[in-house]
């Protein structure tokens, strides 16, 4: 016995709203690859797993086992739909924000770095000026003990 149309009508509702809800993941990750291209791997990763999770929370649980092919289509419409209506101010919303995350990070490290380029200072300087003095002690060696 087939489900009524009501209910294949709110399957297609859960479809087109879960379809908006992977639009806003898929933009909050691709902001997140932009500002950090060494991201990308892992952000695919996590939007294959949410992708998978929301078909089978879908297929499984919303609709009782029961994945149409109408039901894709919800989903595909429902991304659709956020990107038209909401993917420019909150692609730009979740830009900035991993602008700001970003900044934060170096505004953390920054003493760190500071911190690392003056031992590398000290660190040439002191080898540097070993070396020579390792030179030295080893010519008045040489001229004390073999001359």
């Amino acid at each position: 016995m087939a489900p009524a149309v009501g209910e294949q009508a709110l399957w297609f509702a859960w479809a087109i709203a879960l379809g908006a809800a992977l639009g806003l993941a898929y933009d909050f990750l691709r902001a997140l690859r932009r500002a950090a291209p060494w991201t990308t791997a892992p952000s695919d990763l996590t939007f294959l797993g949410l992708t998978a999770f929301s078909l089978a929370w879908l297929g499984l649980y919303l609709c009782r086992g029961k994945l149409d092919l109408f039901q894709l289509g919800g989903l595909a419409a429902g991304a659709a739909a956020y990107f038209l209506l909401l993917g420019k101010p909150l692609g730009r919303l979740f830009r900035a924000f991993w602008h700001t995350v970003a900044r934060g990070f170096h505004l953390l490290l920054w003493p760190w770095k500071m911190l690392g380029k003056k031992v590398k200072m000290f660190a040439k300087f002191r080898f540097s000026t070993g070396r020579k003095w390792g030179m030295i002690w080893m010519n008045r060696y040489r001229r004390i003990h073999v001359g």
